[in-house]
């Protein structure tokens, strides 16, 4: 193959436009030049010598334009725009939009001299400007694409017509040629889907928006990637665990963005798994662990309790009226016993005796104090030496002669002299303190000693009256009675309604505490769904409006507390033209044992006779009111079909409510 103009020449010397059977000669040029001459009516020989040496200079061989750049399927080139020619099949859209085209082909209009005058629509196929399908269609061969479709076209040089550019596009594996392509004027007008250089914006995604721009041929560019979307989808509910087995959520708002979590809501006292240990009993333990909802279970029993409390002393009496000692230790175990101390003289009732007087003997007894006794007579021969005197104890220590008589005997004694106060070891008593005593002893010159401590008292005095806390805050009386000992409690007077610190519940699902006065405190609510306040039909909650397509319905979960609480919410339902609007509402998933009451209103957005309020009871099962409001568009005229409006709902207990929540569902 030789070098390439406008159209490349394989060895041959034919012409590859196309493949298949599009491949022309020179004649067959020439033949469509003459064809095209006698078409216009006016062609004269002149015209045509200028077009086969136009077609000649064109075909020329020698080095043709080398595109510089090539842009979306687009071949520029330094000195005319250049379209790559496809030697393929047009796409399927555009051989829908020439098929739909209401303009049809292009007629030309030759002048005398034989250049195009004038395109205009026609229905002859293969012309200049009609739309094709592959080269076979077009008498000159060419069948190219545009940016109004595939069309017929011819080769050029400055012969385009009014509407028309003279633009270099690029055959495959070949040198370029020139033909006549739309200009972005006649582009728009057959296109018209859009006005060049507008934009176009529509919402995607979570908030986003996605564009697509006109092109200058007035055909719209693919919409773009959607940019600028929040975190979450609006209207979306998250909740996470807190605290203590607690709860807390967050709604993701109208600008897909989280609002702040909510407070951590129905903690309890202790971490799940956690035990606590106390002492208790002498040196014990015991224990209790935390459930799974986060409460202390009761106290296990004691176990490990010694004997004795830490310190605790007592004794055993050893030897001679001795004692010994032993401590409990800091184990409520008992030490060893000590020493044996304050032993006496002797080991009680044991008994001595020795020689006295005349050959006689007397003995002597321990006490029970472990002390020696004084001697006894001496018995036996005689007492005494004749004549001898003593002096004998009397009376409370006192002294008298005795003579010793002839028979060793002691005569009488004399007359009893310095006596004392009392009799030695004798013991007085008297009364002391709350119910107690004290005592003294004689001692051996027959004194009294000094009085000893008041011992075995009570804990008060006689008829003595004091107060103690009892039941619930109460009070009682409590009367000393004789033995100095206080009597039996009276009855409790002044109790509050609880014990201190106790729980209970109130109000459905909360919880109260019982407070230092043994009162009940304010009722802790407990938790509340995200609508509240929407007790009234003048509060009802405003829920995301909805229009009557079915991927509309859409549902959500609340709660009745506190007890007896109702909910009122408002969705208004647009009416879409061309649809059929069926409002409907469902309640579902009522907590066992509970009764609700489900009431929905329907209010129309234009003048008209609205459907009548319904109410229907769960039982527990699944309710559902349908609506129709045909009514609506009643007076609104002929063609009115607006049936838009607002669903007034409200969930009413007949029982307290629960904290677990129902379900509603509502759609049209």
């Amino acid at each position: 193959m030789g070098n390439c103009g406008i159209f490349c020449f394989d060895n041959s010397g034919n012409i590859d436009a196309r493949t298949g059977p599009s491949r022309v000669d020179l004649s067959s040029l020439q033949t469509w030049m003459e064809r095209r001459a006698s078409n216009g009516g006016r062609a004269n020989m002149k015209n045509y010598l200028f077009g086969i040496l136009t077609l000649t200079l064109v075909l020329g061989c020698g080095g043709g334009d080398t595109p510089n750049e090539v842009e979306n399927g687009v071949t520029q080139d330094t000195s005319e725009p250049r379209v790559t020619l496809d030697l393929g099949q047009p796409d399927s859209m555009s051989e829908r939009d020439l098929a739909d085209d209401p303009a049809g082909p292009l007629d030309i209009t030759y002048t005398d001299d034989g250049l195009i005058q004038e395109v205009a629509p026609r229905d002859t196929a293969g012309e200049f400007g009609s739309f094709c399908q592959s080269n076979n269609d077009c008498f000159s061969g060419f069948c190219v694409p545009s940016e109004i479709g595939y069309i017929c076209t011819m080769t050029c040089v400055a012969n385009c017509p009014e509407g028309w550019d003279c633009k270099a596009v690029s055959l495959p594996d070949q040198d370029g040629i020139f033909v006549c392509l739309p200009n972005t004027d006649l582009s728009c007008e057959i296109n018209a889907q859009c006005e060049a250089g507008t934009r176009e914006v529509r919402p995607c995604g979570n908030c986003g928006e996605e564009s697509r721009i006109c092109t200058e041929y007035c055909k719209w560019m693919p919409w773009s990637q959607c940019s600028g979307e929040g975190v979450c989808r609006a209207g979306f509910d998250q909740e996470e665990s807190c605290g203590f087995c607690g709860k807390k959520s967050r709604l993701c708002n109208e600008t897909c963005g989280w609002d702040e979590w909510t407070a951590c809501e129905g903690e309890g006292v202790c971490a799940a798994g956690a035990i606590e240990k106390e002492g208790c009993g002498q040196c014990g333990e015991r224990s209790r662990n935390c459930t799974s909802e986060c409460q202390w279970s009761e106290w296990s029993a004691c176990t490990g309790a010694g004997v004795c409390v830490p310190g605790a002393k007592e004794g055993k009496a050893c030897g001679n009226c001795g004692e010994q000692i032993r401590e409990c230790t800091d184990a409520c175990t008992w030490g060893e016993y000590g020493e044996c101390t304050g032993q006496g003289e002797c080991s009680a009732g044991d008994t001595v005796t020795e020689s006295c007087g005349n050959c006689g003997e007397r003995s002597r007894t321990c006490s029970q104090a472990c002390r020696w006794g004084d001697w006894g007579a001496c018995t036996g021969s005689g007492v005494c030496s004749p004549n001898a005197t003593t002096k004998q104890s009397c009376g409370n220590c006192g002294t008298a002669i005795v003579t010793c008589q002839e028979d060793c005997k002691w005569g009488e004694p004399g007359q009893c002299t310095g006596e004392g106060e009392c009799r030695p070891n004798a013991i007085d008593s008297q009364g002391c303190g709350n119910c107690g005593n004290q005592t003294r002893q004689c001692n051996a010159q027959c004194e009294w000693e000094a009085w000893s401590t008041c011992s075995g008292q009570g804990v008060c005095a006689p008829n003595s009256q004091t107060s103690q806390p009892c039941g619930n805050c109460g009070t009682a009386i409590v009367t000393c009675n004789s033995d100095c000992n206080w009597g039996p409690p009276g009855a409790c007077t002044g109790q509050g309604v609880c014990g201190q610190g106790d729980n209970a519940p109130c109000n459905n699902c909360g919880t109260m505490q019982c407070n230092s006065q043994c009162q009940w405190g304010d009722c802790q609510i407990g938790t509340t769904d995200v609508y509240e306040e929407n007790d009234t039909r003048e509060t009802a909650r405003a829920m995301p409006g909805i229009t009557d397509k079915d991927e509309d319905a859409t549902h959500l979960f609340a709660n009745i507390n506190p007890a007896f609480d109702e909910d009122w919410y408002s969705v208004f339902v647009k009416d879409d033209p061309l649809g059929r609007i069926d409002p409907w509402v469902q309640l579902s998933s009522v907590p066992a044992g509970q009764q609700y009451q489900l009431c929905v209103e329907y209010v129309c957005q234009e003048n008209g006779n609205p459907p009548a309020k319904q109410c229907r009871t769960s039982y527990g099962g699944t309710v559902k009111l349908n609506f129709n409001v045909d009514g609506c568009h009643a007076n609104c005229g002929m063609f009115c079909q607006n049936d838009s409006g607002t669903l007034i709902i409200q969930v009413k207990p007949l029982t307290a409510g629960s904290c677990e929540s129902y379900r509603l569902d509502y759609g049209a």
